[in-house]
């Protein structure tokens, strides 16, 4: 017959597993990865992404973007590289905030193609970024 575990050793026992499974993933090579290179990484992966995309409007956050969601690590290094969130893309006012939040002071890099609809936001978004056109 199994003995009831109180919540205090549930909880423990949780916690340990949770330090041992970050433990095992930092021991992997990509984990590894120096800092610069991820960024350099994620980086190259948003320049592909806007230049396939022209800046066209997108319903959803652009797949570049998931890499703030693997873990921890890549989270914290994907906030943290400025550059990254230099490539814009018109969605929202309150994402565009949150990007030029992001991207601090580095230079912005914003495609508009006055040739596609880009929806009622497009004027709002623009303005916030004309805000920030002092970068350099």
């Amino acid at each position: 017959m199994a003995v009831p575990r109180t919540d205090e050793e549930i909880i423990t026992t949780k916690l340990v597993s949770f330090d041992l499974y970050s433990e095992t993933s930092s021991l992997s090579f990509i984990f590894r990865l120096p800092t610069e290179t991820l960024e350099d990484i994620f980086i190259q992966q948003a320049r592909d992404y806007h230049s396939e995309n022209g800046g066209h409007p997108t319903p959803t956050l652009p797949s570049w973007v998931n890499v703030s969601y693997v873990c921890r690590h890549w989270r914290n290094v994907a906030l943290n590289c400025a550059t990254l969130w230099t490539y814009l893309f018109i969605m929202s006012p309150r994402w565009t905030e949150e990007i030029l939040a992001r991207s601090k002071k580095a230079p912005l890099k914003l495609h508009v193609n006055p040739h596609h609809g880009h929806g009622s936001e497009a004027p709002c978004v623009v303005g916030k970024v004309m805000d920030h056109v002092e970068r350099h």
